[in-house]
């Protein structure tokens, strides 16, 4: 199965080749299409994390009576969260 995406070889000690290559002839078809919407998908959601704090963060300050300080401490540590992931 995996010789239709990908076709192994062994790299010698002294070059620096890579382990797999993807043939340019390999067709375009319903995995690959599958992967990209999943992937897609993944990458929306995502992105969304910190647009939905602006909706979330005036809800919750009202229900608990937070002070605007303490409520900015949630969205500036999803911000931090998602830097620190990007770095590492």
């Amino acid at each position: 199965m995996l010789r239709h995406f990908a076709s192994a070889s062994k790299v010698p000690d002294d070059q620096d080749l890579p382990l797999f290559k993807i043939g340019e002839d390999t067709p375009f078809n319903c995995w690959y299409a599958a992967a990209m919407v999943v992937l897609m998908i993944g990458l929306v959601i995502d992105a969304m994390k910190p647009e939905n704090q602006g909706f979330v963060i005036p809800a919750l300050a009202m229900e608990y009576g937070l002070a605007r300080a303490t409520a900015a401490l949630s969205p500036l540590s999803t911000l931090s969260g998602t830097v620190a992931g990007s770095v590492l």
